[in-house]
């Protein structure tokens, strides 16, 4: 499963499918046209490309009404379907006219009963709602690559086997797995895949063999991240300097291997559709 909702969801709805769309539960969505489909990958600084210079309402906005609505939490489907990539129950749009009532049932609120329309329900995301989100690399259920100490080791760097990205000056965390700073965070202060370095020194130093993990966010507080084109995961594999969306990471869990995971909140910025200076 991919995105949880952990605090401030102000409640659940029910949400059409877009015409021919596959939804999965644990994806962020957007409203455009007659429902909801999946969060579009971020275009520009903070997705700046994707908003509209003015204040407009477009009824099939394409992707320039790019805003964050909601994670979908469930389907109508009579008989559940699993996808095993994103590890999650799914629905596929089907024509209402050629549906029949037994594939779907269930909606609640001002949708009737007998219009065979492929649904979500969604939790609904305010900019003070908190999202827990898995970080992978580069795909579903992949972990971010160990590091392991090669040389250089000391109590504000080590060289190590390459990470899968090269991060941006301070705005990526190293935790130690294993070793004499086992369970210590630090923000990485360089550039480099292979070269990590941090200002604020371990207790002791680490020492060759030494394992870690390095992703592309802050401890805490205002970071970049970019999506899967499904919105289902954060990838720690993505290029942070042209394309990427902003939020305020709450809480930074990289303890256990392929089940590191972010809570964070999206920054009011992020929730907006347009831009006046766009």
């Amino acid at each position: 499963m991919g995105f949880e909702v952990v605090h401030g969801n102000p409640q659940t709805i029910w949400a059409p499918v877009v015409n021919s769309d596959t939804l999965y539960v644990g994806q962020l969505v957007r409203c455009n046209n007659e429902g909801v489909e999946p969060f579009v990958q971020a275009s520009g600084l903070a997705d700046q490309a994707r908003k509209m210079a003015a204040v407009a309402l477009i009824a099939d906005g394409g992707l320039a009404n790019n805003q964050l609505f909601g994670v979908v939490i469930g389907t109508n489907k009579r008989t559940p379907t699993f996808n095993t990539t994103y590890k999650a129950e799914y629905i596929t749009y089907v024509s209402p006219a050629s549906a029949s009532s037994g594939d779907y049932f269930g909606v609640e609120g001002v949708w009737a009963k007998g219009d065979l329309q492929a649904m979500v329900k969604v939790a609904l995301i305010t900019s003070e709602t908190v999202l827990r989100g898995p970080i992978y690399n580069a795909a579903y259920g992949t972990a971010p690559t160990v590091l392991t100490v090669a040389s250089g080791a000391s109590t504000t760097g080590c060289t190590t086997n390459a990470s899968e990205s090269t991060n941006v000056a301070s705005e990526a965390t190293i935790y130690f797995r294993t070793g004499a700073a086992a369970g210590c965070y630090r923000i990485c202060d360089g550039t480099s895949a292979t070269a990590q370095t941090w200002d604020i020194p371990t207790g002791t130093t680490c020492a060759v063999g030494d394992t870690a993990v390095k992703v592309q966010l802050r401890t805490l507080g205002q970071s970049k991240i970019m999506l899967d084109s499904e919105a289902t995961y954060i990838d720690n594999n993505a290029e942070l300097t042209s394309h990427y969306h902003l939020i305020d990471v709450i809480r930074l869990d990289l303890s256990e291997a392929g089940k590191e995971y972010a809570e964070f909140r999206m920054s009011t910025y992020t929730m907006l559709s347009y831009d006046d200076i766009a």
